[in-house]
């Protein structure tokens, strides 16, 4: 009898510690789905109850992951917004014009897709794709629960300065160029760098962030611009890690989960020699 009791306390004990989990995954990307979504599995599978709302279902179905899925634009193809010839004679402002173009479907995305559907549960916490600008951390903030924004590659210029990330040119290389891939800058790789930095910073200011003003105001009455929301982050996830960077300086509430999408290996299958 005493057994049962002890079991019947574990259980409910485990039920209480689950938490309600929102994962806002707002870019249609399937390289960045593969690194989110398994963090949503995950937190599923160690029993907590999980929404993810974005463009794919998850891999691994669970009782308590549900999705609210949204729907691409016609005509877009499941690799994203961008293909390879986008990327020929890349250059780091060609990359800054290829963000700064998907904002030109946010529009027809945010009228298609009702992403206000987030609101209709109460959460204890919420991790949001922080990619091209803080637009959506901005929805992630009105849903009045703690919010970690989760970056999918090497953290962003802008992003360094919406968080007050350390951010010095001299030592840390923008993720757009080869300076520093041996893990040392001189004058010129340094001098080029802070330029490069200034120039795509600027642009973040006066092409890409005005845009996203224009959908918050649209869509939640309210401008980025005047206080980002990203700075409410609780922690910011960043996809990188020392051993292919090399160590840099960050502040405590950053955490470096490069890798966290890689599964378990698993034995290869046996292979007959009839």
């Amino acid at each position: 009898m005493k057994s049962v009791i002890h079991l019947c306390l574990l259980l409910l004990a485990s039920a209480c510690n689950a938490a309600n989990i929102l994962g806002f995954l707002p870019f249609y990307g399937i390289s960045h789905n593969r690194v989110s979504m398994p963090l949503m599995e995950e937190l599923a599978r160690r029993g907590h109850n999980v929404t993810v709302a974005g463009y794919f279902e998850p891999k691994t179905p669970s009782p308590n992951l549900r999705t609210i899925l949204f729907k691409p634009l016609e005509g877009a193809e499941l690799v994203g917004f961008l293909s390879l010839k986008d990327y020929q004679d890349a250059h780091y402002m060609t990359t800054m014009q290829l963000i700064n173009v998907i904002f030109d479907d946010y529009p027809a995305l945010l009228k298609k897709n009702d992403y206000h559907r987030i609101y209709e549960g109460d959460y204890d916490l919420v991790i949001v794709e922080f990619f091209e600008s803080d637009l959506f951390p901005a929805f992630a903030s009105k849903l009045k629960a703690p919010f970690i924004v989760f970056h999918t590659s090497e953290a962003l210029p802008w992003h360094r300065t919406i968080l007050n990330e350390y951010n010095s040119p001299a030592e840390i290389p923008h993720p757009f160029n080869s300076y520093g891939s041996n893990g040392k800058m001189g004058f010129y790789e340094r001098f080029w760098n802070t330029v490069e930095i200034a120039q795509m910073l600027f642009y973040y200011t006066t092409v890409i962030q005005p845009k996203a003003d224009s959908l918050a105001k649209e869509h939640l009455g309210c401008l980025n611009s005047e206080f980002s929301k990203a700075k409410e982050a609780s922690l910011y996830f960043v996809n990188t890690h020392f051993s292919f960077t090399g160590p840099r300086p960050t502040s405590p509430s950053t955490i470096e989960v490069g890798g966290l999408h890689v599964a378990p290996r698993k034995a290869l299958a046996q292979v007959s020699r009839r």
